[in-house]
């Protein structure tokens, strides 16, 4: 019985540790959903352990019901990364363009230039 015991508290841990890492993830502190990758990848092979250890049933209702929304919690995580990589990458595209912009702007100042011409030139 201990074993059923302790994979319900560690399932309940694994849940907390979901919904910390959603929070992490909408406040973009990454490198706490880092840390806590490692804390659920840990346990989710202890709970892998105390499910063949114990005589819990497998169809059981509840354990379904909450590895679904696991399931789901995780799907959405996974999106939410995505996006703000995606994000991530469009922003570094814009930066680099700029840049670049920024270099070619930086030739027509470029004091070194014998056939830069003023404004005052023309007038």
């Amino acid at each position: 019985m201990g074993a059923e015991r302790d994979f319900w508290r560690l399932l309940s841990e694994y849940e907390r540790l979901t919904q910390n890492e959603a929070c992490a993830l909408k406040s973009e502190d990454f490198a706490e959903v880092e840390a806590l990758q490692e804390c659920k990848s840990s346990l989710l092979g202890k709970l892998g352990g105390l499910l063949n250890a114990s005589r819990l049933d497998r169809s059981d209702e509840e354990l379904l019901r909450r590895v679904a929304s696991l399931i789901e919690s995780e799907k959405r995580h996974e999106k939410m990364a995505g996006s703000m990589l995606a994000g991530a990458a469009a922003r570094k595209r814009a930066i680099e363009a700029a840049r670049s912009r920024l270099r070619e702007l930086g030739t027509l100042y470029d004091s070194d230039k014998s056939e830069r011409r003023s404004f005052s030139a023309l007038v």
